[in-house]
């Protein structure tokens, strides 16, 4: 009975040091230059197999040794410098075994007192710091925004939310208030952002998808809009850059323009501001616009917490004084975020400096 307990242990003892696969793995491990803490969720990346892991709760993540014997490594995380190394596995190496440790440094933002703008569709103005700014400033939107579709596909969750809306009369008086709750799989949760669609225009109304996180990480979304910084704000006791974004010059449909406030000593994303632009005088919207709070359920993570969004039909004298509000306010609001198998890092607030 010992041979057989002690063979089951030796069985056991070999499959925790190797990858499900049974080959041999590698053990990545990020710390954060200085203080050598781990960082949970940092991207490890396979730039040949382009596949992507997060780290767990102790900075690490193990990657499987290709065939061939080589990795090309890249290792990312919000508000830090990204690492690449080019790694070769070792003759003898059969278990998980060999550590690669990647140490990350903090980006430093430099604040110019000119705006700058990101691509040649745009209107160019502002010298090198400026644009030097602006590719870091726009990398860690675009990285954050990436890093919510990375985290949901590795931790698929389920959301509950509720939706409020209130129609208003001309004088200010509600008239109409509808609530109700919703639930959606993440990966069907936002709506994709569609160039010339934004608006759809039915004879008894119109429909307009909002905003969402991931629009911000979609090459389609950058390509037909153009980003500036506009300097520092506070929010929440906070010191947010302010990014402005806009149509790109040969845009014509209608579109989004507004404003992400990030963060800038974690480069994360706190809020976006939006309204419609581009709008016809035959729309029957005349104005449309709202913003998108967020929060953290993971450590360098954010998923949308509560959109407000409002929206006027009536034209600007058709209004009884004093009333010049919306004539609808929608309220979407996070209430549950449920995992369906492996629950993330614990959250222990994203480090604010």
């Amino acid at each position: 009975m010992t041979g057989r307990l002690l063979g089951i242990m030796l069985l056991l003892l070999a499959s925790t040091q190797r990858s499900p696969s049974g080959n041999a793995a590698l053990l990545v491990k990020v710390i954060e230059a200085g203080s050598n803490q781990p960082l949970p969720n940092a991207e490890v990346i396979d730039l040949d197999a382009s596949t992507h892991r997060l780290t767990n709760a102790d900075g690490e993540a193990r990657i499987e040794w290709p065939d061939h014997g080589r990795l090309r490594l890249r290792v990312r995380q919000l508000g830090f410098q990204f690492a690449d190394r080019d790694l070769t596995r070792p003759a003898d190496a059969t278990a998980v075994v060999d550590t690669a440790t990647f140490t990350l440094s903090r980006v430093a933002y430099t604040l110019p007192n000119v705006a700058t703008r990101a691509a040649a569709k745009c209107a160019a103005d502002g010298d090198a710091a400026s644009r030097a700014l602006a590719a870091v400033a726009l990398g860690q939107l675009q990285m954050s925004a990436e890093r919510y579709e990375s985290f949901r596909k590795a931790y698929p969750f389920r959301i509950k939310q509720k939706r409020r809306t209130v129609h208003f009369n001309a004088n200010g008086t509600a008239r109409d208030v509808r609530e109700g709750t919703e639930e959606e799989k993440s990966t069907q949760w936002g709506e994709r952002y569609q160039p010339g669609r934004v608006i759809d225009r039915r004879a008894n109304g119109f429909s307009v998808p909002l905003l969402f996180l991931s629009a911000l990480a979609d090459p389609v979304f950058w390509d037909h809009h153009c980003f500036a910084v506009r300097g520092v704000e506070t929010f929440h006791d906070a010191r947010v850059l302010r990014l402005e974004f806009q149509p790109a010059l040969n845009v014509s449909s209608v579109d989004w323009m507004g404003s992400a406030f990030v963060d800038s000593a974690t480069s994360v994303l706190e809020r976006v501001e939006f309204q419609l632009v581009g709008l016809q005088p035959s729309d029957i919207v005349r104005r449309l616009e709202g913003y998108t709070t967020f929060r953290s359920p993971s450590p360098y993570i954010v998923v949308p917490d509560s959109t407000v969004g409002m929206w006027w039909r009536r034209g600007e004298t058709d209004y009884e004084p004093p009333w010049n509000g919306p004539d609808a306010v929608q309220l979407i609001e996070l209430l549950t975020v449920t995992y369906n198998k492996a629950k993330p890092p614990a959250n222990a607030a994203t480090p604010r400096r």
